[in-house]
């Protein structure tokens, strides 16, 4: 019995010997601050799967593996497109693995970016939400308003890195759970980009901006409050979800120059919107904004509204 039970215990040299190099993906996970879903995502996607196998014949990541995560988190850090990355880490040899991610991306990689167009940023700034990094969020959004202004920033990088996550959580295989997450970082980071204080606005009639229906948010009111604010035009912003009653008293008390309705999705109640609204007569221009652009228009011409240059356009010329 005692040489039945000394065989079962493995020796530290022996062939059955535990690799305690060999980790899981969620230790992985935990080490490069990026979900375990994200990494199941580039090992389907990418091929930047653990090739290492325990005695029972389970997968786990060896060190080489976990390298070249490093590799990857950290070009896409630096604004790399997620399938050049993923390349650029599977074909690293290993002798350059350790060094290849050993500095941070700053200022430099951004100003890089920024140089090389909308599209380039758009693609950082996917990558960045991909792996859950607020910070090249934030800097990247802010670094776009700072150089073009906010209505550029928003019609060239801010709304097309939203569709690009759009698409990508309605992907074919895609984890939605994870999508979703990713999604809400990157609204949650605009937010808080477009939330900065505002400049002190000059008096006169003010600008009335609302969201309507159950849209998810209503990151365009603060796109467009943020350009007046660079005006020195007073806004009055009620946020998304307002009921069509509280647009309408509000445009009777404040009397403002012009009114921006944003509906991410067609209410219900847009016969009662303009009713109510309308019936003021004391509106010279109500604007709607969506993304889709056959129900964006100026009120009575139907020109389209899907950008924010076009929405702020029909704003000034009525102030």
């Amino acid at each position: 019995m005692a040489e039945r039970s000394t065989s079962r215990v493995p020796s530290v040299a022996g062939e059955h010997a535990p690799d305690v190099s060999l980790v899981t993906i969620g230790a992985v996970a935990a080490q490069l601050s990026v979900p375990s879903t994200t990494l199941r995502t580039w090992s389907r996607r990418y091929g930047l799967s653990p090739t290492g196998r325990t005695a029972g014949g389970h997968r786990r990541f060896n060190p080489e593996d976990v390298q070249r995560l490093h590799v990857m988190v950290h070009l896409l850090g630096l604004g790399v497109a997620a399938g050049s990355a993923a390349q650029k880490a599977r074909d690293a040899l290993p002798a350059d693995l350790a060094r290849s991610w050993a500095v941070a991306p700053g200022q430099a990689a951004f100003d890089h970016l920024l140089r090389s167009g909308p599209v380039a940023v758009v693609e950082a700034l996917v990558a960045a939400a991909q792996v859950l990094d607020p910070t090249t969020i934030d800097a990247l959004t802010g670094l776009s308003i700072d150089r073009s202004g906010v209505e550029v920033a928003w019609d060239q990088v801010m709304a097309p890195f939203l569709a690009c996550l759009s698409v990508l959580r309605l992907e074919v295989g895609a984890d939605e759970v994870a999508g979703a997450v990713v999604e809400q970082l990157a609204i949650e980071r605009l937010v808080g980009v477009l939330s900065s204080p505002h400049r002190q606005a000059r008096s006169g009639p003010s600008v009335l901006l609302a969201g309507l229906g159950d849209g998810g948010h209503a990151l365009p009111l603060l796109v467009v409050q943020g350009a007046l604010d660079t005006d020195h035009v007073p806004t009055v912003n009620l946020g998304r979800r307002t009921p069509a009653a509280t647009v309408a008293r509000a445009v009777s008390r404040l009397a403002p120059a012009a009114v921006f309705l944003w509906s991410e999705q067609p209410p219900e109640d847009d016969d009662g919107i303009w009713s109510l609204v309308g019936a003021t007569g004391q509106v010279p221009l109500v604007v709607v904004g969506s993304p889709d652009p056959r129900r964006g228009g100026l009120l009575g011409t139907g020109a389209p509204t899907s950008t924010a240059a076009r929405v702020l356009a029909a704003i000034r010329g009525a102030l």
